[in-house]
């Protein structure tokens, strides 16, 4: 729950009494692909949305009669995924497409870059990274073949370690490297850069099947909790300088915040600049800023809340988002049954290691952009500010996943009184993730929005 789902039924064949890439597996289902074991005499079987996986040991065994049922099925829109070239060996991909390739050691590959190829998601275009390994490559790489991930060595020569064919409606994407078998989550293996090198193949095979759109950009926003509530007396000239330098970083930035309900007398001067600059407002907690796992009448809470909000948005003029932030990011299941009868769309907080349904594999950890609560609401997972690397928002925005970064007023230098007295904080906090945004030309949304278009989808149903 919470990846891109797949906008056609897909399926992944793997070869039949050997299992397959184990990284196409793992992939797949991230995607959500059902796998099914067959022999690879029936590729025609699966449809146009098929996803079919194999080493490329076990392709060099098929006869020519069964590699033109793949090609037949891969012109009509299947996937293929071949994976780990034999080092000294000639793979031949006739007469599924014309193309051959030499498999030679990289004794030392120092850097590898992704090309600007269409399959590659758009995030991930252009990147590079350093390596020190011995990776294969493809020497003398004939035909029709793109590349797009290039490995260099030592002597600066460069080598195509990823390449693409394209047959009608439907793609080849090969892989030369040897496969990875890991319980490590999908989301760190991309987050560093060795790894991101050897799985990237396996989650494009995989999102091609399912019917991703690599041109897509994902959105992303900065919200900051405990705003406006009682941060923001003499501050006025201190926050106009904050969201000044928020643009300078990145023109597209949207800035939500986080508004406690019984916080209702604070500066009419803030508020309207915070609006003025298009920054949304959503709930912090349903009244006061307390735990709410230990609300004693939920009901009353949620009454006295919605009495409170209701003043503030006819003194101040403002709009509340129907999403939520609780204090501390959690609450009593009762609380939130109570916001889905009140019609909240979502929440958001921080990813928890019990978001995986339990049996699933570890590989699938940390790797939604949501998930619910057994009371039934749903939560974006959002991360603070310090937490968000540029190797992990590449990871997090790979994936097709929003990017929410948060932070608190003490963070960003808007605690009460700041334009008097040095309280700390920087209004660089966000800077890592607006520069990310502004170099990625990632599109600022609110978190309502970022909701409708993750829960409203028909993937999402």
């Amino acid at each position: 729950m919470g990846y891109p789902d797949a906008s056609r039924s897909s399926l992944l064949i793997d070869e039949a009494n050997a299992g397959g890439p184990a990284s196409a597996l793992q992939f797949a289902a991230l995607r959500g692909l059902e796998v099914r074991s067959a022999p690879p005499s029936q590729p025609s079987t699966a449809g146009a949305g098929a996803f079919f996986a194999f080493r490329f040991a076990a392709f060099d065994d098929l006869p020519s009669r069964e590699r033109m049922q793949l090609r037949a099925a891969i012109e009509a829109g299947a996937t293929l995924y071949l994976r780990g070239a034999l080092a000294g060996d000639r793979h031949h991909l006739a007469p599924v497409v014309e193309a051959s390739f030499g498999a030679v050691t990289i004794a030392r590959a120092l850097a590898y870059r992704f090309t600007d190829h269409p399959l590659v998601p758009a995030v991930l275009r252009g990147e590079q990274a350093p390596l020190d390994t011995s990776m294969i490559g493809a020497s003398d790489l004939s035909g029709d073949a793109e590349p797009f991930l290039i490995a260099r060595d030592s002597a600066g020569a460069e080598f195509p370690v990823a390449f693409a064919c394209r047959l009608g409606n439907g793609a080849i994407i090969c892989d030369l490297q040897p496969d990875v078998n890991l319980d490590t989550p999908l989301i760190w293996r991309l987050a560093d850069p060795a790894q991101r090198c050897a799985n990237a193949s396996a989650l494009i095979a995989a999102d091609r099947a399912s019917g991703r759109d690599f041109s897509a950009k994902v959105p992303f926003n900065l919200t900051i909790d405990d705003v406006p509530l009682a941060y923001d007396y003499f501050n006025e000239s201190r926050l106009e300088d904050f969201l000044a330098h928020l643009a300078r970083r990145c023109g597209g930035f949207h800035l939500d915040c986080a508004w406690i309900p019984s916080s209702r007398w604070m500066s009419r001067k803030y508020v309207d600049i915070l609006e003025g600059h298009g920054v949304g407002f959503l709930w912090h907690g349903i009244h006061e800023h307390v735990d709410h796992q230990k609300i004693a009448d939920p009901d009353a809470e949620m009454t006295a809340g919605k009495d409170a909000m209701a003043a503030n948005v006819e003194r101040y003029g403002v709009r509340l988002q129907p999403l939520i932030i609780f204090p501390y990011e959690r609450a009593h299941s009762s609380a939130e049954r109570l916001l889905i009868k009140e019609g909240f769309l979502a929440g958001a907080e921080q990813p928890r290691h019990d978001d995986v349904p339990a049996g699933a594999p570890s590989y699938l950890n940390y790797c939604a952009g949501w998930c619910a609560h057994e009371s039934g609401l749903r939560f974006l997972h959002r991360y603070e500010a310090d937490f968000l690397t540029r190797d992990r928002m590449l990871a997090i925005a790979a994936l097709g996943l929003p990017l929410l970064a948060f932070g608190h007023p003490k963070d960003v230098g808007l605690r009460r009184l700041s334009r008097f007295i040095e309280r700390g904080g920087s209004y660089s906090h966000f800077d890592a993730v607006l520069d990310f945004a502004a170099a990625k030309n990632l599109p600022g949304r609110s978190l309502e929005a970022i909701a409708r278009a993750t829960f409203e989808s028909p993937s999402a149903a």
